[in-house]
């Protein structure tokens, strides 16, 4: 019988098979099939929980962090926490996603790089960029960032250092502050053993901005800096909740607690040039020149006791240097930024590199690195700032968003959005503003109202008020009041005569929060006014 006979009898037996006991098979499978449907998910709910626990009970520490870093990037979210207070955050390790429309891929140090960060390897040279978003590359490409373009240069020009080739190592994350970029380079230091460190600040460097919540995203509700004091922590950007962007008082200086963080931010930064200089490195400071910051940047490295150079730079910003999607310096702009430091650099003698094949240095570019500060620049541009955004009378419930610049932070509203200034704020365990001194010099009183909800939780209630961090009021209560109004006076401690604001500084010793949200509330703000 050939091939086509023998196929013909298969089909015939075949269909006779299913003539006869189709149905019965079709039934069969049918039930089965309900079966598994009805029992699968009992069975999975049962039986998951223990098989996983199994797995994991059985998997090798290797084995753990591998699955971990895997779930946590799918989540898509950016910043992993670290314990150290000052530093605070980095990436999560191995993420890979879209963030500000570019694609970042989050490398082993918890930076943004597609290769991993490795110990130095004999016959390197390698370059640590510092800073935050500009470092970062924010909303552009990876190879197009100012700090891997100075590596492209050097490569492609085959420029050496000391003999040797050169590397860059961008460390940066968006909102970095100063102190966060120093002090998590300051603990790395020998693994990363640098050779040269450039460090980039930019007008939102100072102080502290935001935390990192259980998804890894960026919050503005509290800041691991200062984590005692909760929703209560002071920000640059205190008045975004009331839909104010620009940045507030605090990073102007004006005031003690201003001053304070300019100090820290110095501090930390003179901390990393100490550890660079006594491992016989080199490091160059930089800052973004933006009016009034660079000035005063200026002023308070002049008043250090740390030498190092330091370069003003910029991206000369314009539409053909940013990015059109993102106020941050596209491929132009940052080639810009590379060859002002490809120049520095050379003029330093710490990389030369030969005339021939120097970069055209931008116009309006400076190789000044020991610019003075300009003190009547400094001290109009405060003069402006408080006689547009301060006042020496606040009536909280009408408050504008200019107002709010005058925020030091742990003030909120009840409602964000079109709402957010409507009513009287809620002030935190710790809240600060900045009031207009009053012109003839002669205040000597402050008047605040505030109101205290009758929770049981914030009572005993006390309130402590400082003027420049002197106390000169407080408030007790060991019950509410059944207006909740509250009215509290202090003498203000005398000023030196350059001062032109007066900070206040709410402390209170209880809170509520609620079910869903976890801002701190103490009590509303109604008024304060100086007289």
């Amino acid at each position: 019988m050939g091939y086509g006979g023998l196929a013909g009898e298969i089909n015939m037996c075949i269909g006779k098979i299913l003539r006869s006991y189709g149905f019965r098979i079709l039934l069969s499978v049918g039930v089965t099939i309900v079966c598994l449907l009805l029992v699968y998910p009992l069975a999975s709910k049962v039986m998951r929980p223990a098989l996983v626990q199994f797995f994991f009970n059985n998997l090798s520490d290797v084995q753990r962090l591998e699955i971990y870093e895997h779930l946590t990037s799918l989540s898509g979210q950016l910043y992993d926490v670290v314990p150290e207070p000052l530093v605070a955050r980095v990436g999560k390790r191995g993420l890979v996603t879209r963030y500000r429309d570019a694609e970042v891929r989050i490398n082993n140090a918890g930076m943004r790089s597609s290769s991993d960060y490795q110990h130095k390897q004999e016959g390197v040279f390698r370059i640590i960029c510092l800073g935050d978003s500009y470092v970062f590359g924010t909303g552009g490409k990876e190879q197009d960032r100012f700090c891997d373009q100075l590596e492209e240069f050097y490569r492609d020009k085959k420029i050496q250092a000391e003999g040797k080739t050169i590397e860059t190592y961008a460390l940066g994350l968006d909102s970095w502050t100063m102190a966060q970029g120093a002090a998590y380079l300051s603990s790395r230091i020998s693994a990363y053993n640098p050779d040269l460190i450039i460090q980039l600040s930019v007008s939102n460097d100072i102080t502290p901005l935001a935390g990192v919540n259980g998804m890894g995203m960026a919050t503005y509700e509290f800041s691991p800096e200062i984590r005692q004091w909760g929703s209560g922590f002071f920000s640059n950007q205190a008045g975004r909740s009331f839909g104010e962007r620009n940045f507030s008082a605090l990073g102007w200086s004006l005031s003690l607690q201003g001053r304070r963080e300019w100090i820290k931010a110095v501090s930390a930064l003179g901390r990393l040039v100490e550890l660079q200089h006594r491992r016989g490195g080199r490091i160059l400071l930089s800052v973004l020149e933006y009016p009034f910051f660079t000035e005063l940047y200026k002023w308070h490295l002049q008043h250090s006791d740390f030498k190092v150079p330091f370069l003003v730079t910029s991206l000369l910003a314009s539409s053909d240097t940013r990015l059109r999607h993102d106020g941050h310096p596209n491929r132009r702009g940052n080639a810009y930024l590379a060859s002002h430091y490809v120049h520095a650099l050379d003029q330093l003698g710490w990389i030369s590199v030969p005339p021939s094949n120097l970069p055209s240095l931008p116009k309006g570019l400076s190789l000044d690195f020991s610019p003075k500060p300009n003190e009547e620049s400094l001290q109009k541009e405060r003069e402006e700032f408080v006689s547009r955004y301060l006042r020496n009378y606040l009536d909280f419930g009408q408050l504008t968003r200019e107002e709010t610049r005058g925020f030091l932070g742990g003030i909120f509203p009840e409602r964000g959005g079109v709402e957010a200034l409507d009513g009287y704020p809620w002030a935190s365990v710790r809240s600060g503003f900045l009031m207009r001194r009053l012109e003839d010099g002669q205040e000597r009183r402050l008047i605040l109202q505030i109101q205290i909800p009758s929770l049981p939780e914030l009572f005993p209630f006390q309130l402590t008020v400082r003027a420049e961090g002197t106390v000169i009021a407080s408030l007790t209560r060991r019950e509410a009041d059944p207006l909740g109004s509250y009215i509290v006076e202090g003498v203000l401690p005398r000023l030196e005569s350059e001062e032109l604001a007066r900070e206040i500084v709410l402390t209170s010793n209880s809170y509520f929060t609620g079910i869903s949200n976890s801002r701190m509330k103490s009590f509303r703000l109604v008024s304060a006014k100086l007289e």
